[in-house]
C-alpha cells in the first residue's frame, strides 16, 4: 500500500488506461464485432425503411377506405329517404286497398235478396245497352 501511495503521492487522482484512449483503438474498428454492429445497424435501417413504406401504403389504404365509407354513408342516407317515401306510399295504398276490400265484402254479403237481384238487373240492362250501341255504331 505504501508503494502505491508513493507513486501517486503528488496527484489525488490517476488516469486509468482505457481502450478508447489507447492508440490501437481505431485500428480495432475493423474487427468482426464492429462489422457485426455496422451490419446490424444497416439491416435495421433497411427494415425501418420497409416499415415506413408499408405504413405509407396502409395510410393510402385508410384514406381510400375513408372515401369509400363516406360515399356509402351518402348512399345510405339517400336510400333511407327513398325507403321512407316508399313506406308512406305503401301505407296510403294499403289504406285504399282496405277500403276497397270492405266495399267488395259489403257487396258480396248483401243480406237482402232483392238488392242482389236489383243489382244484377241494372248491370244486365247496362250491358245490353252497351252491346246495342256497339252494334249500331
Amino acid at each position: 500500500m505504501a508503494a502505491a501511495a508513493q507513486r501517486h503521492s503528488g496527484t489525488k487522482y490517476s488516469k486509468l488506461e482505457n481502450t478508447v484512449d489507447s492508440p490501437g483503438h481505431y485500428a480495432s474498428l475493423d474487427s468482426p464485432g464492429h462489422r457485426f454492429v455496422g451490419e446490424t445497424v444497416s439491416v435495421q435501417q433497411r427494415m425501418m425503411q420497409g416499415q415506413d413504406e408499408q405504413l405509407d401504403m396502409i395510410s393510402d389504404s385508410i384514406g381510400t377506405l375513408k372515401t369509400v365509407s363516406r360515399q356509402i354513408g351518402v348512399e345510405l342516407d339517400e336510400q333511407a329517404v327513398m325507403l321512407d317515401d316508399f313506406g308512406n306510399e305503401f301505407d296510403t295504398t294499403e289504406s285504399k286497398l282496405d277500403t276497397t276490400m270492405k266495399k267488395v265484402a259489403k257487396v258480396l254479403h248483401m243480406n237482402n235478396d232483392k238488392r242482389q237481384w236489383a243489382a244484377i238487373f241494372i248491370l244486365s240492362a247496362l250491358l245490353l245497352i252497351v252491346i246495342i250501341l256497339f252494334i249500331i255504331l
